[in-house]
């Protein structure tokens, strides 16, 4: 899920380079569309194609190659249009992805927003919370639904994205964000326990400081226009809520975070991608890891986030 993220999208490319059917998750449909045409470019094209919706009803798509039966396992690339701030969107997704691509052995959670950039007490309740159920909640709801068969074919593959916020000192104005990143972290490492032997590996990676969607809009949030006192919105893409004034040094921090990886054209998100391709091929599997990859990643290399071992990958 979170395929039309800068994170997931370049997963999603890496994967489609392998051969692996695809089922596509996310929330704008345009969006999905373009990253699924990328996918089938990336394997080739010429293969099935199929839209699910949010519903868990999935239909077939005219492709290249004509109509495909989107209940058929034929359709190698398929895009299934999801929110998931709705606490059902997970399950329904699953169902519709199980029909348009058959049964699945690779769970990569990839979605996330950011969420409030304001101080706990000021920070909006319902964005606080939307933070935590996309971030932490959606990723859980489908690893439910999809390990126990993965269990039963004793063989699977569940990757969370991470983040360094999980094991950073903590800093004012991000409780949301941090918070959800170490609760995924935490149950990321309870299900590696849970699944010792059983063919199924549960790992979480941190793709690196991406100049994203996402940092847009933390950029935006922590340097507001002057003068301007702005308010909340829940609406935003990344779930970035903008701090009232008066953030002080912790919006200083964020705003400096904001303009080095603007400076610098942060690290490349395709990294993240070819390690996971790498991972989900690897026929032994690590698991209670917690991959980190760019350039800050050996800066918390003795870092601990629940029992997830870190490991810095280089290059």
């Amino acid at each position: 899920m979170g395929a039309t993220g800068d994170v997931g999208k370049a997963i999603a490319l890496a994967l489609a380079a392998t051969g692996r059917p695809l089922a596509l998750v996310g929330r704008d449909a345009t969006r999905l569309d373009a990253v699924a045409a990328a996918c089938r470019a990336a394997r080739g094209g010429g293969d099935g194609a199929a839209r699910g919706g949010g519903d868990g009803a999935a239909r077939g798509a005219a492709t290249d190659g004509g109509a495909t039966d989107a209940a058929s396992s034929t359709a190698l690339v398929a895009t299934v249009v999801a929110d998931l701030r709705d606490p059902a969107a997970p399950l329904a997704a699953v169902e519709a992805a199980r029909a348009a691509v058959g049964p699945i052995d690779v769970l990569v959670n990839a979605a996330g927003i950011f969420g409030p950039l304001a101080p706990l007490a000021e920070a909006d309740p319902e964005a606080w919370a939307q933070t935590l159920q996309v971030n932490a909640l959606a990723p859980y709801r489908f690893a439910r639904a999809l390990v126990p068969d993965m269990v039963h074919r004793r063989h699977g593959r569940v990757i969370n994205v991470s983040s360094l916020a999980a094991l950073s000192v903590p800093t004012a104005l991000n409780s949301a964000y941090a918070t959800s990143k170490v609760a995924l972290n935490a149950w990321t490492s309870v299900l590696a326990l849970e699944l010792a032997g059983t063919g199924v590996t549960a790992n979480a990676i941190h793709p690196g400081d991406l100049k994203s969607r996402m940092w847009e809009e933390i950029r935006a949030a922590a340097e507001p226009p002057s003068g301007i006192r702005v308010t909340p919105d829940v609406t935003s893409t990344s779930g970035v809520t903008r701090m009232p004034d008066g953030g002080g040094v912790a919006a200083d921090g964020y705003a400096a975070w904001a303009r080095a990886v603007g400076d610098t054209g942060g690290d490349d998100p395709a990294a993240a991608g070819r390690f996971v391709a790498r991972l989900v091929d690897d026929p032994g599997g690590p698991t209670g890891q917690l991959f980190l990859l760019g350039a800050q990643a050996q800066d918390f290399a003795s870092s601990t986030s629940f029992c997830l071992t870190p490991t810095v990958i280089a290059g």
